[in-house]
């Protein structure tokens, strides 16, 4: 896990009127399978998921869904990426992007 991960997830969580979900390429039970691991998976009470679709934004608005779902009065979604992606996905969905910095890379020879 990325140092600042578990820090940067008190803060959002500790915001008023903010729930926490996640969109993810994995599959639903993979996903949060490596959450748990992580101990992160009671972190993040709804998401979006390979599963739902192939395609990002999909994927973007099931979570968002679930999310307006469980938070009917939701003024906004935000969605925390770190590829250009992600931050498309974001927009064609109609919420609101905020780009964090990319994972580092591992240069394998």
């Amino acid at each position: 896990m990325l140092d600042g991960v578990v820090a940067a997830l008190d803060y959002l969580a500790g915001a008023p009127r903010a729930a926490l979900g996640i969109g993810t390429g994995n599959v639903a039970a993979g996903a949060q399978a490596k959450l748990r691991r992580a101990g992160l998976h009671e972190r993040f009470r709804f998401g979006g998921y390979g599963d739902d679709s192939a395609i990002r934004a999909e994927l973007v608005a099931a979570a968002i869904a679930r999310g307006r779902a469980l938070y009917p009065d939701a003024e906004r979604a935000v969605v925390v990426g770190d590829t250009i992606h992600d931050i498309t996905a974001a927009r064609a969905c109609g919420a609101t992007a905020s780009p964090s910095p990319p994972a580092p890379t591992i240069a394998r020879p």
